[in-house]
């Protein structure tokens, strides 16, 4: 690296937390809950996550996710050129969907990346990533037909909504990456089929609300895990008593059972929801471990 190395870097809370120096082009794709085993509360991880813009100059570039109002509510910190991104609003500068085309707006021009049914990546989350992509792309110089060229063919990473095979009809998903109860239920989004979900881990002290609500939505069955377990299905019964939940102690006892319970048509998502620390070093032991497993199907 040398001073005119260009970097694009992810930071956590935990590191933006003693931050002191914030990056010259700034992203918040989104802020919910986290973390919250750590930091005291959620005002804390939010100041946390603020640092990123806190110390820009006025010659800095902030880019916000607009749908999501926690990071909207960071537009006060902001001192250089702002722009936004969005899915549900047309907006004169930054990035949105507009229909089903992802549109670029700067410079009062505007242009056009791609189609929706073009894209490779599932999922309405992805349009948000996609869009904020391609506007730090193109605010960096990037041409737009190389902008296109990855949105369109760009097909993922691994444990992140990836398709691990389809056996007899049923799709098997692997989404360890998902640690946050909202992760998953973009993941539970994501798929436009009958899902047997596998969830529960580690306790990082948030709320299951939201993604019992998608469960109700989307999910034909649940296998539940992890020290969370009893805490998603006390979330899950809360909102449909019936709802059809099974809880097994190993994650070769949910996928064994996962494979039983699923028809042609239907897919088996793990999309934990929780940290992986009570089983697994990391999500990458707990999403390679499933692999395996589905592979020995």
């Amino acid at each position: 690296m040398n001073p005119e190395t260009r970097v694009v870097l992810e930071l956590s809370s935990f590191q933006l937390q003693e931050l002191k120096q914030s990056p010259q082009l700034a992203v918040v794709t989104n802020i919910a809950p986290n973390h919250l085993d750590v930091h005291e509360s959620m005002t804390e991880y939010i100041e946390a996550k603020s640092n990123i813009l806190r110390y820009q100059t006025p010659q800095d570039i902030a880019i916000l996710n607009y749908d999501n109002h926690l990071t909207r509510n960071l537009t006060k910190l902001v001192q250089g050129r702002l722009y936004y991104v969005s899915r549900e609003t047309s907006l004169p500068e930054g990035a949105y969907l507009d229909g089903a085309t992802l549109k670029l707006a700067l410079n009062n021009q505007t242009e056009t990346i791609t189609t929706r049914e073009r894209l490779q990546l599932p999922g309405d989350h992805n349009i948000d990533n996609l869009l904020t992509a391609a506007l730090i792309a193109r605010l960096s110089g990037v041409p737009l037909a190389k902008i296109r060229e990855v949105a369109e063919n760009f097909t993922g990473v691994e444990h992140r909504l990836e398709l691990v095979r389809e056996i007899e009809g049923v799709r098997y998903y692997n989404d360890s990456i998902a640690t946050t109860p909202d992760r998953a239920v973009a993941g539970i989004k994501a798929i436009p089929r009958p899902i047997v979900l596998i969830a529960g881990g580690y306790d990082k002290k948030i709320p299951f609300t939201s993604l019992a609500e998608a469960v109700a939505n989307q999910c034909r069955q649940v296998i539940l895990l992890g020290t969370t377990a009893p805490l998603i299905r006390q979330a899950i019964t809360a909102i449909q008593a019936d709802f059809p939940l099974l809880e097994v102690k190993t994650l070769e006892q949910g996928v064994a059972l996962a494979a039983r319970i699923a028809q042609a048509g239907e897919a088996v998502l793990l999309s934990p929801a929780c940290a992986s620390y009570d089983m697994f070093a990391n999500y990458q032991e707990r999403g390679r471990l499933f692999k395996k497993l589905v592979a020995e199907i």
